[in-house]
């Protein structure tokens, strides 16, 4: 089979990974500055969608009026005090159109005072929109605000002026015939009911900055272009069909049966991509030449999208993404859920990839490149540690465990989902250790673990769902120490509902005891 297609798309999973990276980081900035309120995320989302609602609001407003004066009409009705009410809404009518024509203009083109006529946004889209340029971020023009501001000022006087030429039409018309009666006095009280929702609503406008700090918005940015980032990598995804494709039939023609059908499901699920790319846009635009960029709050995923990650599922047997495909469709879904799905995607993509593609050694559980010779040892050990405790993991967990090394680094999968991994780079003699997982008491234990039996010094991260430890590797036996710890972290959890955590903590240093022998010695991390 050619090799060049097989160092390309090999060359692919790795730079996919580092994509899934970038991805992982602008997530949890965005997280955290959500969190702790650093987004000013109401700068947009309420002076553009609440703004538009208020001026949607005084149209709708408008139409009742007018239709209260043209029943009038074409009942006939006449009469000083009648002409009265009718010219005084008709009036307030005018005003209104004024009001909104302007207002609604204003709104529909709010980009173009960013300078960011490539950015597509709804206005009614609740968003964070910006122009970062210059050490300032431009959140909504200064014309826009001033409209709503004079439609709200305006709105005290027209609702009482409103008010009084509806009564003032309900009073004499009372003597009206009985079908044009009944017409007109339910046309009065919508008109009625449509002012006093005006009247609740304006009350939701507030004055809003049209600036902000870099910084608030600097991780908005940064998640912006990840998602562009996302997108080129779907796309990659998606053109190596082609790729894939001729090297499905030379695998074939090898008689590779067991690595063609890989390929084949490779083939397929690139195809998934092709479909996925569609989706970034929803979640966020960036244009790089402008400075300009959305990042949506909520995200209404078709089921097209859903039904493409349980597609790629069905493919590799793996678990790809969690919030898309277990979608309820009650409530729009938070952009980073959706990009950590794509992260997912991006991650499996890359990871069955390069077991079909890499001319690695392949010892055990671990594809060995040109590494490290002491970060391949912590894959070794690592490996052979899942073999002595197969017998403690979930069913669903141990056919998932799999690892590779690649220069200095070494990624190590611990579960079923791909989320719960280890990543291994040494430094300078040391190696940091970064272990992922949600569940708070695992992170707590595995810090316990690598600092007993490995030497390390650990850090939680507990918004990330991350453990940082820095830990020695300047020989094999700091290699192997890293290795077998690592290999408890698999199905902890699990483990500590059936035993409960006290009982099970003693059993997994007891474990690691026996496996690590009289090698066990005392280690620092310093």
């Amino acid at each position: 089979m050619g090799s060049k297609i097989f160092d390309e798309l090999h060359s692919l999973s790795d730079w996919l990974l580092n994509v899934e990276a970038k991805i992982r980081d602008a997530v949890t900035r965005v997280q955290l500055d959500l969190a702790n309120g650093k987004l000013s995320e109401y700068a947009t989302r309420e002076s553009r969608s609440e703004a538009f609602d208020y001026l949607s609001d005084i149209r709708y407003v408008e139409a009742n009026y007018n239709t209260v004066v043209r029943t009038v009409r074409e009942a006939g009705l006449d009469g000083r005090e009648i002409d009265e009410a009718t010219g005084e809404l008709e009036r307030v009518a005018q005003e209104l159109s004024n009001i909104t024509s302007a207002g609604e203009k204003v709104l529909r083109e709010v980009t173009k005072y960013y300078g960011c006529s490539a950015i597509n946004t709804s206005v009614d889209q609740p968003s964070i929109v910006a122009n970062c340029s210059g050490g300032s971020c431009t959140t909504i023009p200064h014309s826009a605000l001033e409209i709503v501001k004079s439609a709200y000022y305006r709105g005290g006087e027209v609702a009482r002026s409103a008010f009084r030429a509806l009564s003032m039409l309900r009073d004499v018309t009372g003597n009206t015939s009985e079908g044009t009666n009944d017409i007109l006095a339910e046309r009065i009280k919508f008109a009625e009911l449509a002012m006093w929702g005006l009247t609740i609503h304006r009350g939701r406008i507030i004055e809003y900055p049209d600036t902000a700090k870099w910084a608030e918005y600097e991780s908005a940015r940064a998640f912006a272009e990840a998602t562009e980032e996302a997108k080129l990598a779907l796309e990659h995804i998606c053109e190596s069909t082609s790729k894939i494709e001729r090297l499905y039939i030379d695998l074939k023609q090898a008689s590779a049966e067991k690595l063609s059908s890989s390929i084949k499901a490779l083939e397929e699920y690139a195809r998934v991509a092709c479909d996925l790319k569609d989706l970034m846009p929803m979640v966020a635009v960036l244009d790089r030449e402008s400075g300009c960029f959305s990042v949506s709050l909520g995200v209404r995923a078709s089921e097209k999208y859903v039904e493409a990650f349980r597609r790629a599922r069905a493919l590799t047997g793996r678990p790809v993404g969690w919030f898309i495909p277990n979608w309820d469709r009650k409530e729009d879904l938070n952009p980073t859920a959706v990009m950590n799905d794509v992260a997912s995607f991006i991650h499996v993509y890359a990871e069955e990839l390069r077991k079909v593609t890499s001319n690695d050694r392949m010892e055990g559980h671990c594809i060995l490149g040109e590494g490290d010779k002491l970060v391949e040892e912590v894959c070794r050990e690592w490996s052979r540690a899942v073999d002595e405790f197969m017998s403690d993991y979930a069913e669903e967990d141990y056919p998932r465990l799999f690892g590779y090394v690649t220069g200095k680094r070494l990624y190590m999968r611990v579960g079923s989902m791909a989320e719960h991994s280890t990543v291994v780079e040494r430094l300078n003699g040391k190696a940091r250790v970064e272990y992922y997982d949600f569940d708070r008491d695992v992170r707590e234990e595995m810090s316990g673990l690598l600092s007993e039996f490995a030497g390390c010094a650990c850090e939680d991260l507990p918004t990330a769902g991350k453990l940082e430890c820095t830990c020695p590797l300047s020989n094999e036996d700091h290699a192997r120490r890293i290795g077998a710890v690592v290999a408890r972290a698999t199905s902890m959890d699990i483990r500590f509902m059936k035993r409960g955590r006290e009982t099970q903590r003693k059993a997994e240093r007891e474990k690691l005891k026996a496996f690590l022998g009289d090698r066990l010695v005392t280690v620092s991390a310093h």
